[in-house]
């Protein structure tokens, strides 16, 4: 089918997830009576950049001070997605009683789902409940699957482990594990709120210089090899939601695949702004404009929100959605 899905932050913001900057007032908040980080985040509106310039700071000057700092921060980072988490795993996953509108009844139409995000939404309303990933019309998936990765064992816990619980780590030599076929591949790019190093530190790329913070993870590498190889089959078609196409690493990507498979993939964009989100990344934007690289690709948009597409009183939408994934 050649169809691959790419979700981003503004896709469980549809649900309740927060956006960067949302992400730092809870961050903020936690570290409202810590002065210096405080200050570091009214001058970086976006966590990721305050993020990157702490890094950058460790990384050129060092020092016990800055590390302490930038530990106090990642920990109120991650504590914030772990409170986002339990709120996106109570949420009703779908907008409408119709089966026709369900998520899991789009879902299923991709061949592979990719992310940007390290939250659980996906794990703990779609993945975790394998009667969603076999409807009854329509593609059949036994269940998901996180590539390359295992669940790591916890004998002192004796509760039944759920996706907020369980912790994750790459197998050895992830990255040269075959896909089941029976199983939809769930590739997050840049690893996951619960994923551990093999030296027990967190797996999850945020910040700044993430390509080179990817390098140092086998996995992530591999699943950036296997995005691109989705994205260069013949007629590939890329439905993206949510993503503000800031990565440019991910952009890169996406390009290079285009003209890998002959410059016949597709893209589908579904934010706000649409296709225009592609002129407003431009740094040339507003001023004498030079088109980037990605506005060569044939693409399409929907600017709605996913709740109202989604909801049953969309149906045009809906159907322009659901014929680009499934290739009509």
């Amino acid at each position: 089918m050649n169809a691959v899905l790419l979700t981003g932050a503004g896709f469980s913001h549809n649900w309740g997830g927060r956006l960067a900057r949302e992400i730092n007032t809870a961050v903020a908040l936690r570290l409202q009576n810590h002065s210096d980080l405080a200050g570091l985040l009214r001058r970086n509106p976006n966590f990721e950049e305050a993020l990157a310039e702490l890094q950058n700071e460790c990384a050129t000057s060092g020092g016990p001070s800055a590390q302490e700092r930038l530990q106090k921060l990642e920990i109120a980072v991650v504590d914030a997605f772990d409170e986002m988490n339990k709120h996106l795993a109570s949420a009703a996953l779908n907008f409408s009683s119709n089966r026709k509108f369900t998520l899991p009844e789009f879902l299923v139409s991709f061949d592979a789902i990719f992310t940007l995000n390290q939250d659980l939404f996906l794990e703990a309303q779609y993945f975790d409940k394998p009667d969603r990933l076999s409807l009854t019309e329509g593609r059949k998936w036994l269940g998901g699957d996180l590539p390359g990765t295992e669940i790591i064992p916890d004998p002192a816990h004796t509760a039944l482990l759920t996706p907020l619980t369980v912790r994750r780590r790459p197998k050895l030599l992830s990255h040269g594990s075959t896909l089941d076929p029976k199983y939809q591949p769930y590739f997050k790019l840049h690893g996951s709120t619960n994923w551990q190093d093999p030296n027990g530190g967190r797996l999850l790329i945020m910040g700044g210089n993430k390509p080179t913070t990817m390098r140092q993870h086998p996995i992530l590498m591999w699943y950036a090899d296997k995005f691109s190889e989705y994205l260069s089959r013949p007629t590939a078609r890329l439905m993206v939601i949510g993503y503000g196409f800031r990565d440019n690493h991910i952009n890169q990507i996406i390009h290079d695949a285009w003209l890998k498979g002959g410059q016949t993939l597709s893209v589908f964009i579904v934010h706000p702004d649409g296709c225009e989100i592609l002129k407003k990344v431009n740094p040339s934007y507003g001023k004498m404009y030079v088109p980037g690289a990605l506005e060569g690709i044939t693409a399409y948009e929907s600017t709605r929100p996913l709740r109202t597409t989604f909801g049953g009183n969309d149906p045009g939408e809906h159907e322009l959605l659901v014929r680009y994934a499934g290739g009509g």
